[in-house]
């Protein structure tokens, strides 16, 4: 009988073992007869799970390889193709055209699949890419920066899966036929994965899947950024040279649930962290989430933070923080925080996270441990630097090995393309690198001036500029002096109105677009039409970094070169003449921006605000410190429609409070009035009810002293839906309508449409539903005609809500599904989730009109909308208005009574267990396709 571990066309252990010495072979350089550099298509493969593989079953794994490589050998070579490289069981192949490539790539996984595996292993499954590009032929490896692509496609893959980037995949498309048996013609094919993000790269690939018969066709979905739910910025540039760090922290993340990676500015933590993230995505299923602390001094602030970048909006009555950590209870989540080193006094905030949510793990990125108790340190150290005399200068490509001499030639042909690692400059490169101590941003710095100066004028520049070191330099310690020396070799290096530039654009935290920096980097020495000229020289020089936010360029800059940039601007008395046109900039944007609200352009302009917040509450700092009181109170006033939509109601009433505290003149000033119509406003969104009557109060009596009838309407318009939520009907009538008529007066159409809204409301809590009808109808004109989204929605739900209580359940689900669609656009998870629960009411309701399958379809589906308000709430039901927290909870109990308890239960779980998105996409669904996502 034939032994069932080892098939009989296995060579024996004994045969093999000459061949294979270890699971982790070094580096093996195979074919000479490479073809020379050139467009060439390439093929890199892995085994899918080896390390196991070899640990569980070593002797059976060694037989198993010795077979896999002889086929995936035999494939290659008989396609025509070249072995350059093998790494453990890693096979890199290149080839002359892409079709060959796929062929071998086809033959290789048929065989593989075919092959009887010994049955300790059962299989041996490889993971393909292929990918065409230009590259370097450097003594039979091959050199290219576009070899990262392929290496990110395959690392996507699955075992028996071959993914094709999108140039291979035009290439061969037309000739699938010839991959084809004779007699099966049409059964090789492409399968469009669609377009992906890849960790490390800038450009997205459009990526494509070999199919054929032998082969598994279905696979889970590729283990992308885009796969998981992440706000990982894209990079720039490439990741290079920490691989080791990445792993190793990677593991720590499976031991550990909170890693700090600490070391001094400029040594790379925040680039390490990212490629962590990244790596680690697929480990956590609702995703990895990068939260930049860089802009924040106040602690007080750092959950306000957090809660922004995963859309937690505040419950009234409920600090935010709470909100926080129930949202995050259930959640398998990573955060990511950033620069964390100015929010000492705040370090037990991710403690307490990490208490309320078992499955959410943390890596901070800080200059200093935070020294709590779940923390993990571990020091991010400079690159590895070539040791003094024990590099062959003979053989420079050997010298690519290492990962500071790999990130200066890298960045180098960045800033020059053809430049290339040498016999003549490798030793300058090398002392650079030792002189600067392996810091990458130091690195980032010096290689980018090889774009007009060789790598010995760079040496000889830098030995200068480390004799000249001031004194106060000379007190830090020894690699911040290091990374300061560099920074200022850079600095000295530009022209003078480059200086001023730079320095003015210290101001921008987080970044500006062109506009800003147009207005606050021009002046004296800069002319506005030198500004573009001078970034894209900063650029160059790597002291200003790009991002790209839609169709525009955003210029911003790493916190340590920020500091320099202040600290610099500071030096030269300037630092208060550009903070001012800097806070007067960001005062008349934030007025732009808010007349554009209510209206076709308004998520353009909640975009806008959202992206520019860290400046914007860096400008209305800095006229609170300098007691400006009429500016801080203007500006803070201008905040009320973001803060209100975005839910940040804590945060605007902290700033609030500090501008109605500052002392003035004249307390009887529209600008206080709007401060304290704004203070109100909010507080009332908090359900702080008595707080709102005591500050819109004093509104109302500025305004009416003022005789500002604009004034007057706001004030009344609070007081009317205060009114409202205390019952006190009489009172609420009196207001609206008072608003409404002076509303009419001045033709303020954005304000009409509000206090109709709300008038409608008073009606239907009245029960009067023909008079709540009227108003929204004409409230439902206006807000058609003004184009504001965020109003549109707020009516149809209105209307809805009246058609729901008059028994038109099939009108009502179609307005809740149309505001729905319109709320996907306001970012906000409280208009999704008032629009779903409301929705599954309606449903409900409407499955009890009918019999049989029907009604059980739509109580299953009220059921799952249910559990999906539920997600989007994160169990935060408070975060419901009262009538549409009436609707859930009558929802949540037609649908238990019609399906039972136990059948109710498992579909509200199954929305439950839906992502946001998915919840959002379900309910905009037709009933008849009607499945969870």
């Amino acid at each position: 009988m034939q032994d069932q571990g080892q098939p009989e066309n296995f060579p024996t252990v004994e045969e093999t073992t000459t061949q294979i010495a270890t699971p982790e072979n070094s580096v093996e350089r195979l074919s000479p007869s490479a073809p020379p550099g050139g467009l060439l298509s390439f093929l890199f493969t892995d085994i899918e799970g080896s390390t196991q593989l070899w640990e569980h079953h070593p002797v059976e794994m060694q037989v198993a390889l010795a077979r896999h490589d002889h086929i995936l050998r035999k494939a290659i070579e008989a396609e025509g193709g070249y072995v350059f490289k093998m790494i453990g069981d890693a096979f890199n192949a290149v080839f002359t055209d892409p079709l060959s490539a796929t062929k071998a790539a086809l033959s290789a996984q048929q065989k593989l699949a075919q092959e009887n595996w010994p049955a300790a292993i059962g299989s041996i499954k490889i993971r393909v890419a292929l990918h065409t590009c230009v590259a370097e032929n450097r003594q039979s490896d091959f050199v290219s920066p576009n070899l990262n692509r392929i290496a990110r496609i395959q690392a996507v893959a699955y075992g028996g899966q071959t993914l094709l980037s999108n140039v291979v995949a035009q290439a061969v498309k037309d000739n699938l036929a010839q991959l084809s048996d004779v007699n099966l013609p049409d059964k090789v094919f492409l399968k469009d994965l669609g377009e992906r993000r890849l960790r490390d790269l800038i450009q997205p690939e459009h990526i494509f899947q070999l199919c054929a018969p032998g082969l598994v066709e279905e696979f889970p979905p590729l283990k992308t950024l885009d796969y998981q739910p992440n706000n990982l910025p894209t990079q720039f540039s490439s990741f290079v040279g920490r691989e080791r760090e990445v792993a190793e922290v990677v593991q720590l993340l499976q031991r550990h649930r909170m890693v700090t990676l600490t070391g001094v500015g400029g040594s790379g933590k925040t680039r390490l962290s990212l490629a962590v993230a990244a790596e680690a995505l697929p480990q956590f299923t609702d995703g990895a989430y990068f939260v930049e602390l860089g802009n924040l001094t106040d602690p007080t602030l750092l959950p306000g933070e957090i809660a922004g970048v995963l859309r937690v909006q505040e419950s009234p009555g409920k600090p935010l923080f709470e909100s926080l950590k129930s949202y995050l209870q259930t959640k398998k989540l990573l955060l990511v925080l950033d620069n964390y080193e100015q929010l000492m006094k705040g370090k037990t905030v991710p403690v307490e996270l990490l208490k309320a949510a078992p499955d959410l793990k943390i890596i901070v990125t800080s200059r200093v441990g935070l020294g709590v108790t779940p923390e993990r340190e571990y020091l991010v150290e400079p690159l590895a630097v070539p040791e003094a005399g024990q590099m062959d200068l003979s053989q420079p490509e050997r010298l690519l090995e290492n990962p500071a001499v790999a990130l200066f030639v890298e960045r180098g042909q960045s800033a020059r393309p053809g430049f290339a690692l040498t016999k003549e400059n490798a030793g300058a490169i090398i002392e650079i690198c030792v002189k600067i101590d392996g810091l990458p941003l130091a690195i980032e710095l010096a290689a980018a001036r090889v774009k007009v100066l060789t790598p010995h004028s760079i040496l000889t520049r830098l030995n200068e500029r480390f004799k000249v070191l001031r004194a106060g330099e000379l007190e830090l310690p020894e690699r911040q002096r290091t990374l300061r020396g560099v920074i200022e070799w850079s600095y000295d290096l530009l022209k003078d109105w480059e200086k001023r530039l730079f320095e003015r654009l210290g101001v921008f935290v987080g970044g500006s677009h062109l506009e800003g920096v147009e207005e606050i980097g021009s002046g004296e020495v800069v002319l506005r039409e030198d500004v573009l000229d001078g970034l894209e020289s900063l650029v160059n020089k790597r002291l200003v970094r790009l991002t790209e936010q839609g169709e525009e360029m955003r210029y911003g800059m790493l916190e340590t070169i920020r500091e320099f940039g202040m600290e610099k601007l500071a030096e030269r008395g300037e630092g208060d003449t550009v903070l001012d046109r800097y806070g007067a900039y960001y005062r008349e944007l934030t007025d732009r921006c808010n007349s554009k609200l209510r209206g076709p352009d308004e998520m353009a302009a909640l975009q806008r605000l959202a992206l520019e917040y860290p400046n914007l509450r860096t400008a209305l700092d800095w006229y609170i410190r300098q007691g400006r009181s009429e500016d801080a109170l203007g500006f803070s006033s201008s905040l009320l429609n973001f803060w209100s939509i975005r839910s940040f109601y804590t945060e605007g009433r902290t700033y609030l409070n500090r501008t109605l505290s500052m002392p003035v003149k004249n307390k009887f000033t529209p600008a206080r009035a709007k401060t304290l119509y704004t203070a109100a406003f909010l507080a009332f969104s908090q359900g702080l009810y008595e707080e709102t009557g005591r500050l819109i109060n004093e509104s109302l009596e500025i305004y009416r002293f003022l005789d500002n009838g604009e004034g007057v309407a706001q004030a009344l318009y609070i007081l009317g839906v205060l009114a409202i939520n205390q019952e006190d009907f009489s009172q609420a009538r009196k207001a609206l309508e008072e608003c409404l008529n002076l509303r009419r007066e001045t033709g303020d159409r954005t304000g009409l449409a509000s206090v109709l809204n709300n008038l409608c409301w008073l009606s239907y809590e009245q029960g009067d539903y023909n008079s709540a009808s009227k108003y929204v109808e004409e409230c439902l004109l206006i807000t058609r005609e003004l184009k504001s989204v965020i109003l549109l929605a707020s009516s149809l739900v209105s209307l809805a809500n009246i058609k729901q209580r008059q028994g038109n359940y099939q009108e009502a689900i179609e307005n809740y599904r149309e505001a729905l669609k319109l709320s996907t656009q306001l970012g906000s998870v409280k208009y999704l989730a008032a629009c779903t629960a409301c929705l599954a009411s309606a449903t409900g309701k409407y499955a009890l009109t009918l019999e049989g399958g029907d009604r059980t379809k739509y109580l299953t589906r009220s059921a799952r909308l249910c559990g999906g308000t539920s997600k989007l709430l994160g169990d935060i039901e408070t975060n419901l208005d009262k009538s549409e927290r009436e609707f859930y909870e009558e929802a949540l109990e037609t649908a238990r009574f019609g399906l039972g308890d136990k059948d109710f239960r498992a579909t509200f779980g199954e929305g439950k267990a839906m992502r946001e998105e998915a919840v959002v996409a379900y309910g905009l669904q037709e009933i008849e396709q009607d499945k969870p996502f």
